[in-house]
């Protein structure tokens, strides 16, 4: 794995952390609960179900070259029956990151590629190369990582 692969499988491995320990530490109601009325969002399972799929296609599918796919009207419906199956998924991520890494040719980082439809989220897909799926999954993390750490301060924290 080169130098640069090392640090984003290094930075994407602790953000899906932050999200597996989330998971590991809440108690299923509040993981399945949706902020207060007043408020749009997703509940804390669903965003980390998110999290793992959009890992899965922007850093092992289009980073790393590896076969994927994606259904991500599913990606937001999450269910407490669910918890163990996301929780298995992305602790399988972080073991997987630097295996797809470490096989991924440094080469073809900056080969670029117009994402399928399907597999590209919402709008239409642009042209961009490996690396910049890279990074734009880990930027993806961290704006949802904040949106859970928001959405579990909400339903968490006593009103005054």
């Amino acid at each position: 794995m080169t130098p640069e692969l090392a640090v984003y499988a290094a930075q994407t491995r602790w953000l899906l952390q932050q999200f597996d320990q989330m998971l590991g530490e809440l108690p299923v109601e509040t993981l399945t609960a949706t902020p207060p009325a007043a408020l749009e969002g997703n509940c804390l399972l669903a965003i980390a179900k998110h999290a793992a799929a959009v890992t899965e296609v922007y850093a092992l599918g289009f980073g790393a070259g590896m076969p994927v796919e994606r259904d991500r009207s599913r990606e937001f419906i999450a269910t407490a029956a669910e918890l163990p199956g996301i929780r298995t998924r992305i602790q399988h991520l972080m073991a997987s990151i630097d295996i797809a890494f470490g096989q991924a040719a440094a080469g073809r980082l900056d080969a670029p590629f117009i994402p399928e439809p399907h597999l590209y989220g919402t709008g239409e897909p642009r042209q961009m190369t490996p690396r910049e799926a890279i990074v734009e999954n880990v930027r993806h993390l961290g704006i949802h990582l904040g949106e859970a750490r928001l959405t579990r301060s909400l339903l968490t924290t006593p009103a005054p």
